[in-house]
């Protein structure tokens, strides 16, 4: 079977720009005009831990006092180069569990893209930390590291562990009003339980976020080991309140068809096949309420190799669908399933970024089992 596509859909993406690249082993830089916190009297107390010039912007690190966890809570923060002189769109990045704000700023090297395309990338950390609650360090799927970007309801929990709120509506308003944003071009992605943050975020707040893309996410969290521990913890023992954090529920009453979805998926990530992500069960759910979503299964082994591998390999396309003055555009395509023996045809919707009437879709390998029993192998 064979997908088709425009041929102008085809066209391959532009070459990356030089630049210099992150010494990140080197002393910090005072800030500096845009590259810095603007003085303003909406400006909240921020303390700078760290800055790096960087394909020439700043990779910064802030520490400040959270009012929703009730803790000091610590992000990073990449300013481009035209944050020097004029306002940019912001990509929120969510990472997975016992990750910190260090992890995506210092290994995944999505700088020199940023750079080249002018937007501010946020990475927060992925829970409170020294609330001094009674086993929260005890596990490393639970409790610190493992916020899973909900508000708890819970004791001990709920005073802190709201990182929900905090990624909705805190961390945006402390970024506008102390960097030069543009609040009305945001877009944010993940990894893991990152990916199943930015998905419900997403979902839950329709038009707040222009794309929203997910690496190897947790789909479906109330039916699997993961999400059940963390929902039960953080939400109590009653599972019809966990609906209200799972992507694979919220996408059946999501209002309308108007978000940009993109997954990518190691093909043999072991959480994967131990049925901890479920990403079947999303796409189900998207085709029967025709939402668009691209799924792309990329040749990677471990969960955390697939991180690597996606990241570094797809962050140009990514920084693309993110870069909130492209237009979407939905290109509807066909393709043939084999139900039981018996040839069926369906019809899907194919999410493309659009700029100046280019359409571009990058070639891709997609496979997915659907939760309907379809099956089918597909090149984009």
């Amino acid at each position: 079977m064979r997908l088709t596509t425009p041929a102008s859909a085809m066209a391959a993406p532009g070459g990356g720009a030089e630049g210099r690249r992150c010494p990140l082993g080197a002393a910090p830089s005072p800030a500096r005009s845009a590259a810095g916190p603007r003085r303003s009297s909406e400006t909240m107390a921020l303390k700078q831990v760290s800055s790096n010039k960087c394909f020439e912007g700043f990779q910064k690190v802030f520490e400040h006092d959270s009012t929703e966890l009730k803790c000091k809570m610590k992000f990073g923060i990449y300013l481009p180069p035209k944050a020097e002189t004029g306002k940019c769109p912001v990509l929120y990045w969510l990472s997975g569990l016992t990750c910190t704000e260090q992890n995506f700023i210092t290994k995944a090297g999505f700088q020199q893209a940023a750079a080249e395309h002018g937007l501010i990338v946020v990475a927060p950390d992925t829970s409170p930390r020294g609330c001094n609650i009674e086993g929260e360090d005890e596990s490393w799927d639970f409790g610190t590291g493992a916020g899973f970007y909900v508000d708890a309801t819970e004791e001990p929990w709920k005073t802190n562990y709201r990182m929900y709120s905090y990624i909705k509506d805190e961390l945006p308003k402390l970024i506008n009003a102390n960097f030069p944003t543009d609040p009305e071009r945001m877009s944010i992605f993940g990894h893991s339980m990152g990916g199943h943050g930015a998905l419900i975020l997403a979902l839950k707040n329709p038009g707040k976020y222009k794309s929203v893309s997910a690496f190897a996410p947790i789909c479906n969290p109330i039916q699997c080991q993961w999400g059940k521990k963390a929902l039960g913890g953080y939400l109590g023992s009653d599972a019809s309140k966990w609906e209200a954090y799972d992507a694979t529920q919220l996408v059946k009453s999501y209002p309308d068809s108007h978000l940009d979805i993109l997954i990518d998926q190691g093909k043999d990530d072991q959480f994967l096949s131990a049925g901890q992500l479920l990403p079947d069960n999303f796409i189900a759910a998207c085709t029967e309420r025709k939402i668009p979503v691209v799924f792309r299964l990329q040749q990677a082994s471990l969960h955390q190799q697939a991180w690597c591998f996606v990241i570094l390999g797809c962050m140009q396309q990514v920084v693309r669908r993110a870069s909130c003055y492209w237009a979407c555009f939905y290109l509807p395509v066909s393709l043939s399933l084999a139900e039981g023996g018996r040839g069926k045809e369906v019809r899907f919707c194919c999410a493309s970024a659009v700029k100046e009437c280019d359409i571009h879709q990058a070639q891709l390998r997609f496979t997915a089992r659907w939760g309907h029993g379809f099956t089918f192998n597909e090149l984009i």
